[in-house]
């Protein structure tokens, strides 16, 4: 559970569902067609996305019983949406519990704090490889 200290500065507020940072500029023009289905070109991509963030976030999935979208039936815009929306909030959950900020932001690995810096948030910028 993060405090408000946590929350502060993570720039969190209190809200019931979170918001979509994850592919958050791929997401929103997706927003104005809410009833037609993605396309398969774009869902092999974020398909692709998906299992990377499954494996790196792994309890802390939104949904356990979801890994991908099945391409054979398309779902909508507006499914995609709030699937991403919730991974979007899952990779915060898995950051924020797994963050040491006494320490300027340090990865915690096997239960420990490490050398390697997480960053800030806010100045998350997707770089592909």
């Amino acid at each position: 559970m993060l405090n408000g200290q946590k929350r502060r500065r993570l720039g969190i507020r209190k809200t019931r569902t979170a918001t979509p940072f994850v592919l958050g500029r791929n997401v929103r023009p997706l927003q104005q067609e809410a009833d037609g289905p993605v396309n398969k070109f774009k869902l092999k991509f974020l398909n692709a996305t998906l299992k990377s963030i499954n494996k790196i976030v792994g309890d802390y999935r939104p949904f356990p019983d979801f890994e991908q979208f099945d391409v054979d039936s398309l779902p909508s815009n507006s499914d995609v949406v709030v699937i991403v929306s919730q991974y979007a909030g899952a990779v915060l959950r898995f950051r924020a519990e797994n963050t040491d900020y006494e320490h300027g932001q340090s990865w915690i690995l096997k239960g420990k704090t490490s050398n390697l810096h997480a960053g800030n948030p806010s100045n998350f910028k997707y770089r592909p490889k």
